[in-house]
């Protein structure tokens, strides 16, 4: 199908150049980039999957009460812990 639309100049000799650098003609690289804009997202399950990272020492007191450098020592404590028990 024909259209037409205008274009930003510099955004246009861009797409251009990177057609040349990927040998694709413009409408083709014009296809391909309509086509990753409109592609609809990937269901979250890979985030569902992520497991927060815990440290055992951090869990004794609440959080709150930990300063960063508190917090910092008890991850390495059990990052250390880990490797010996390995």
């Amino acid at each position: 199908m024909k259209t037409s639309f205008d274009l930003d100049d510099s955004l246009l000799e861009r797409a251009r150049r990177r057609a040349r650098r990927d040998n694709l003609t413009l409408k083709q690289l014009v296809e391909n980039g309509l086509r990753l804009a409109l592609k609809e997202p990937k269901s979250n399950t890979a985030l569902a999957a992520f497991k927060w990272p815990v440290a055992m020492n951090a869990l004794l007191q609440p959080l709150t009460t930990l300063s960063v450098n508190q917090a910092i020592a008890a991850l390495n404590e059990d990052s250390t812990r880990s490797l010996e028990q390995s």
